[in-house]
Formats: C-alpha cells, sequence, structure tokens
C-alpha cells in the first residue's frame, strides 16, 4: 500500500520584536513620515491625537497638515459618500438646558440628528460660550443662523451681539455689538464668506487652513417699520470683517416682507457667494459684490402661498420645499431652480421634482403616523427625495422615492431647523479686526 507523502508543517515564523533597533519607536519617526499616518485618520481622531504630546499638536495645527489631511480626504470621497451633515434642532426652552449636578451648574444644551460621530450623543452644550455660562433655568439658546460647520449665536441682552462659534473644534469669536437693538425672533440673519464659492473644494485653499478669510454677517431687522407711515425700506447691519465694523444698508420693501420672517425662518442659505432667504413671494437676495445689494428671485406660482415653505442648497442647487394641506391628503412638493446665477438677468428656472401625498407614506411596521398635519423641518443637503417633517414631537425622515418613513428623533424640537454640513476639516473660525479667537478647548 501506497504511503502519503505529504511533506510535515513547516515551522511557523515568529516576529522576534527584541531584535528590534533600540530606536524602532514611533516618537522616531520623521515628521513627514508622521503627517501621512496622521492624515489618514477620521477627523475627530486627528483632533483627539492633539492631545497625545506637544509635537503631534504642532504637527496637526500647521496649515501643511490641514492642507494635506483635506486633499486626502476630498480625493477618497465622492458623490457616493457624501459630507457627514447635521441638524440642529434649535431649543429656547428653560426645561432643555443640561443640569451638572456635580458643579451645580446649568448650561444651555442643543439637540440634533448627526451623522458626525463627534455629535452621536445626539446633543451639545454651548457652554465654552461666557455669555451662556448661566446658572439660570431661562438661558436663552438663540442660534440664529448656520454656515457650513459653524454656528451664529445671538444675544439681545443687553445690547445685540452675535457670536461665531464651531461647536465641535469649540473655537467662538464675539463681534463688536449691533449699532441698534435688533430682536432675534423677526431678524433675519446670514453668513457668506468672500470670495469662496460653495463646492467641496474651497476647503483646499490655504487660506482655510490659516484661517485667513473675508466674511459678512447681515442682519435685516422690521423693527420700526410700523412706526414710520412713509417708511420706504428695513434696516440692513452689515459686518464686514475686513473694516471690523458694523454698517447700516436700506432694503426696499418692495423686495422684503416683515410678515413672513417668523414663519418662514431667519437663518440665510449661502449659495454661490450670495445670501437667500424665502420671503414673501419671492426669494430675497444679498449679493455682496453687486452695487445693487439687495434683489429677489420670483418663485412658481404654486410656491406664492402661505403654506409651509423651506429654503436650502441640494446638491449644488437651490431648492424650495413646501407642504399643501389638501383634503385628499397632504402633499409635499420639493422644486428646484436651474442655471442659477449671479448674474442678475438669469435668475434660472424652476423645476418640480417631486410631489407625493403623505398618505402614501408607511414607516418600517407599515404604521400610519401622522394623524394631522405635520411640520415641515428641511430638505435633506444631498438626497432631494429626502426631507424631514415633525409630528407630535418627533422627527421623521420621509424619504419621498420610495414612500418611506423613519424616525431620527423623539425630542421635542423648534420648527426652524438649521443645517451643518461637515467638511473633510473642521472649518476655523475667522478673525475679524480688533478681535481675538478664544482658543479651542
Amino acid at each position: 500500500m501506497a504511503q502519503s507523502t505529504t511533506a510535515p508543517p513547516s515551522t511557523p515564523t515568529v516576529l522576534q520584536f527584541s531584535s528590534c533597533p533600540s530606536n524602532c519607536s514611533i516618537n522616531n519617526l520623521t515628521d513627514n513620515l508622521l503627517n501621512e499616518i496622521l492624515c489618514r485618520l477620521p477627523c475627530a481622531s486627528a483632533f483627539q491625537c492633539k492631545c497625545v504630546c506637544k509635537l503631534w499638536q504642532s504637527l496637526i495645527s500647521h496649515p501643511y497638515f490641514i492642507r494635506r489631511f483635506i486633499h486626502h480626504h476630498c480625493r477618497t470621497s465622492d458623490h457616493h459618500h457624501p459630507l457627514p451633515f447635521t441638524l440642529v434642532l434649535r431649543f429656547s426652552y428653560f426645561y432643555d438646558n443640561y443640569r451638572d449636578d456635580s458643579k451645580g451648574e446649568i448650561h444651555p444644551k442643543i439637540h440634533v440628528v448627526s451623522e458626525n460621530t463627534a455629535f452621536q450623543s445626539n446633543s451639545f452644550c454651548l457652554n465654552f460660550l461666557p455669555r451662556f455660562q448661566s446658572n439660570s433655568y431661562w438661558s436663552q439658546l438663540p442660534v440664529v443662523a448656520s454656515w457650513k460647520d459653524l454656528l451664529i449665536i445671538g444675544s439681545s441682552q443687553p445690547q445685540t451681539v452675535y457670536f461665531i462659534c464651531n461647536p465641535l473644534t469649540r473655537q467662538w469669536l464675539e463681534l463688536p455689538p449691533v449699532p441698534k437693538y435688533l430682536s432675534q425672533r423677526n431678524t433675519l440673519v446670514g453668513f457668506v464668506l468672500d470670495g469662496c464659492a460653495d463646492a467641496q473644494a474651497e476647503y483646499c485653499s490655504v487660506n482655510v487652513a490659516s484661517a485667513q478669510f473675508e466674511y459678512k454677517l447681515v442682519c435685516i431687522s422690521d423693527a420700526g417699520l410700523g412706526l414710520a407711515k412713509r417708511q420706504s425700506s428695513a434696516s440692513a447691519w452689515i459686518f464686514s470683517s475686513v473694516i471690523g465694523e458694523w454698517s447700516k444698508s436700506e432694503v426696499p420693501l418692495s423686495l422684503f416682507n416683515p410678515r413672513s420672517v417668523e414663519t418662514e425662518g431667519t437663518n440665510g442659505v449661502a449659495f454661490k457667494r450670495m445670501l437667500h432667504w424665502i420671503n414673501g413671494k419671492a426669494i430675497l437676495v444679498y449679493d455682496p459684490d453687486s452695487n445693487n445689494q439687495f434683489r429677489s428671485v420670483v418663485l412658481p406660482t404654486s410656491l406664492r402661498t402661505t403654506n409651509a415653505r423651506r429654503l436650502g442648497v441640494c446638491q449644488e442647487h437651490l431648492c424650495v420645499t413646501q407642504l399643501k394641506p389638501k383634503q385628499n391628503g397632504d402633499c409635499v412638493t420639493v422644486w428646484k431652480l436651474q442655471d442659477y446665477n449671479n448674474n442678475i438677468n438669469n435668475m434660472g428656472t424652476w423645476c418640480l421634482e417631486f410631489k407625493p401625498c403623505l398618505g402614501e407614506m408607511v414607516t418600517v411596521d407599515s404604521s400610519r403616523p401622522f394623524w394631522y398635519t405635520p411640520e415641515l423641518l428641511a430638505l435633506h443637503p444631498y438626497d432631494g427625495g429626502v426631507v424631514y417633517l415633525r409630528h407630535r414631537n418627533h422627527v421623521y425622515a420621509c424619504n419621498l422615492q420610495t414612500k418611506m418613513l423613519k424616525m431620527v428623533t423623539n425630542e421635542i424640537v423648534d420648527q426652524r431647523v438649521l443645517p451643518l454640513v461637515h467638511p473633510c476639516w473642521p472649518t476655523p473660525v475667522p478673525s475679524a479686526r480688533s478681535n481675538s479667537i478664544s482658543p479651542a478647548n
């Protein structure tokens, strides 16, 4: 009988770490090699690595590393893996504060629905801002606007003051007080960078890495309109980082409808280096590069109603979402503005993208969640077929294509929601003349 000729198993190779050179340590790696390793980490992990040692803190904070990090992550991401985003569910009620019993302190808390792992706890605090380090149950949270991953916080007591902050890096900047008192509830607010397009590639610029770029904060108030019978314009206060102070401009009342401020929201949408607010029968536009700074974009006839409307940017287009109550079922429509640019002679063309009825929507368990008309919150910044609705203090993601509903949070939320789109690297808080930035904690 033939015998097996199988060779005996070979002895596995054992790595002898003791034979490694004595200088084989991560501390002995060159700066270039460390940069290549660290720039491949997720953003939150890279920020945490700043705490390892002074060398790593210096490397990660250097503009070269930031540019290298952005280049690597922007190159590896595409439309199939869009940047994460967060919906800021604004709170203004005393019972939404966070109490730290160990210190006997009460801090303002903001609830979010987020795809960013840094915000997966569904909330964050603004206790790093000096004016919100309050022990009062009645501390307010006037988060009035957003731009990319920056928040604009307003305070009206005793003066109207605005903060620019990044909730991830906890950097913040307090702007000089506005010369005139402005009510946060009835003031349109918008933040826009000068000289930057809205594409993802803007974060690859050296200006972002070094936190040196120009910006403007625009506040349009209806204060005093009811007192002056012959008043033909509203006041617009504009802060410019170039001169480091506020200037006053005028918005013709033919373009500005003060009655729609509370219902339509106050957050200005930055797109193509301009600010946009849905206001009455049109979209109010602020163009910092135009001599005639304010103009309007006419809405389609079906959007010129008092029904709930929300303005946003999706897939590099300006979009308007509307919720229309009907007897045979509430209807959600999404309109996209095609071929729109900053040429005053080309206002673009409106195209209807979706028009489904909410009665056709079902949840995962095939139940009917809406027993009355829900509230429209926001449009998904990447998927134009997904809108966010509020019903009975629950927030639902409504997919207009698949007709499916998914509850994303059961927290009590404000009707006006602010979007945050998180770039590859957190946007540094820009500086202003005669003001300094608080260091990140």
